[in-house]
């Protein structure tokens, strides 16, 4: 059985995104996300934004890229001959699986990650969604 991996993406003020385990400090209430630092080999706990706070699905694009919640995310169609064609973008909330009021989003290999929520708020709304 494949281990469920579980992951977390914040934005540091400062930095860009921050990616490793999320942790809220009990005592200040301060967000953090514990990331590797200096080339892989030190765990550092670095202050992230709480409300760009998001976990990984487990599931990656048809670029080989994480899908988070907060992702808005395309359906590609994939034909033999290449791609034939581009749906509406979708908002990644949660996992939903064979919802009508959602959309299947069982396997990434034929979405695309075309932004997200905390750093592209107006995405839908520019492309008339």
């Amino acid at each position: 059985m494949k281990q469920k991996i579980i992951k977390f993406r914040g934005k540091h003020r400062t930095r860009s995104w921050v990616y490793g385990y999320y942790w809220t400090n009990p005592f200040t209430s301060e967000h953090y996300i514990k990331s590797l630092v200096e080339g892989g080999t030190q765990l550092e706990d670095i202050k992230v934004i709480p409300e760009t706070v998001s976990q990984y699905i487990g599931l990656t694009d048809i670029n080989g890229q994480e899908i988070y919640e907060g992702d808005y995310v395309q359906y590609i169609n994939k034909t033999d001959n290449g791609y034939s064609g581009k749906h509406k973008p979708k908002l990644v909330e949660r996992i939903i699986k064979n919802n009508r009021n959602g959309f299947n989003l069982s396997s990434g290999k034929n979405y695309q990650i075309i932004g997200n929520k905390y750093e592209n708020p107006k995405l839908l709304i520019e492309k008339n969604l």
